[in-house]
């Protein structure tokens, strides 16, 4: 694989599945089947995608600062759990060439201010800032979480870092949805029957999104072997209720990771000054579990408390084939903890 001859934006993610495709990282590839054709020749496998995409053409990037931080973000206990969200972006860029990670002017392209900061980039909802680049950073529109601490920062505006810290700087938009999958010391192995749904509220933002799946193991998802669960959230002023509706899956394939029903663990967490007063699902009450904050709790992790907030939490049984809806019905605590 000659690195000069790919697109710069996908250097980084191809050289993480590569090495990982040969035992040489400690993320091992989530699915061979997916990324065979790219890691045998990567040149020949964007070429259309250029002329279908010419944005690609200046999406030059800090190449070694998203390879360290990303395969950092992956190596740690616990961030094996975010493979069901690269396993999508991977999906996506085979499908239409979209980058795996994409840099601030491609998510928010009408903010000129983000050229100023072009070594932040975006995987899913989560906001990467390499590690000692600059002691300012830039959130773009919305509103975005710190994890580990549990403030809230307004979109559209400069943040000044006061310590330069080895702690690698993500920020979570508010509105994910982030689909966790149990950490395992291989990811090959990773059995997707039981998920966590980690739920960050923000009626201002609400989204669409699907889970992907297939064999894992062969390039059936060609030939449309392949899996899409959607989801959306919705806000009912009325009720002051969240709503997080998960279709029936679409598609199918076969292998040992084509089970017809999962567990669902979802988990509301309490940000915003509310906090959550009832759920119910399908429009019957359910019970849940509220888990306190806690500074000693892993940031993605996809059980017990948070480190960001108090959390909701309940046990949901999905036949794929149906389709379910949790209402989460909030009551007000207090004001809006921007900062």
């Amino acid at each position: 694989m000659e690195d000069q001859k790919i697109e710069p934006c996908l250097k980084q993610p191809l050289r993480l599945l590569k090495a990982a495709s040969d035992g040489k990282s400690e993320a091992e590839t989530p699915a061979n089947g997916l990324y065979t054709e790219i890691l045998k020749n990567p040149e020949r496998y964007f070429q259309d995608r250029k002329k279908e995409l010419p944005y690609l053409d200046y999406l030059e990037m800090t190449e070694c600062q998203r390879e360290t931080n990303l395969k950092q973000m992956l190596r740690k206990p616990g961030n094996g759990s975010l493979l069901p969200m690269l396993y999508r972006n991977v999906y996506e860029s085979w499908e239409n060439g979209m980058p795996i990670c994409r840099r601030l002017d491609w998510e928010y392209p009408q903010d000129k201010k983000v050229l100023l900061y072009l070594q932040e980039f975006m995987i899913g909802d989560l906001l990467v800032v390499p590690e000692k680049e600059k002691s300012e950073i830039y959130l773009p529109e919305g509103l975005w979480l710190y994890p580990w601490t549990g403030k809230v920062y307004q979109g559209k505006r400069c943040r000044k870092l006061k310590n330069q810290s080895e702690q690698l700087e993500l920020y979570i938009r508010l509105g994910a949805v982030l689909i966790l999958a149990e950490d395992t010391a291989c990811v090959k192995e990773q059995n997707w029957e039981l998920l966590t749904m980690d739920y960050y509220p923000c009626k201002e933002c609400l989204q669409d999104g699907f889970l992907y799946e297939d064999d894992r193991e062969t390039d059936a998802y060609k030939n449309g072997k392949y899996r899409k669960t959607y989801y959306h959230t919705s806000y009912d002023g009325n009720q002051k209720a969240y709503g997080l509706s998960i279709s029936n899956a679409e598609g199918d394939f076969e292998g040992r990771f084509a089970g017809k029903r999962r567990t669902l663990r979802i988990r509301c967490h309490e940000l915003l000054g509310e906090r959550v007063k009832q759920v119910l699902i399908n429009g019957r009450k359910q019970t849940f579990e509220r888990i306190l904050k806690s500074k000693e709790a892993r940031v993605f992790g996809t059980a017990g408390a948070a480190p960001d907030s108090d959390v909701a939490e309940l046990v949901v049984e999905h036949p794929l084939s149906e389709c379910v809806h949790v209402d989460f019905v909030m009551e007000w605590q207090g004001v809006r903890p921007f900062t």
